[in-house]
């Protein structure tokens, strides 16, 4: 997740987009069977935010994780998901 560097700080010194990248590294490292994220790359610079998608590619091609994705980022739903439903004030739209 691009915090190596981190490592030894303590986390009330992260930044809003390092804490949320450690959020979704604790996440990931008790290998759940469903990880659900909420918009995981708000916040997140470009560089970091394709560290976060890349992992979450990982974990899918795994195929041990089921991975569930809130976002406002049509593009990258698209990109990380095998299935994108839309949703529009509160009503599914498609499948």
């Amino acid at each position: 997740m691009g915090l190596a560097h981190k490592q030894q700080h303590n986390a009330l010194t992260l930044s809003s987009g390092e804490t949320q990248r450690l959020g979704i590294a604790r996440a990931m490292v008790i290998d759940p069977e469903i990880l659900f994220l909420d918009e995981p790359t708000a916040a997140i610079d470009e560089e970091n935010k394709a560290i976060v998608e890349d992992s979450i590619l990982t974990m899918k091609q795994e195929g041990r994780t089921t991975v569930i994705i809130a976002t406002h980022d049509r593009e990258q739903a698209e990109k990380l998901a095998d299935r994108v439903i839309l949703m529009r004030n509160g009503v599914f739209m498609n499948e």
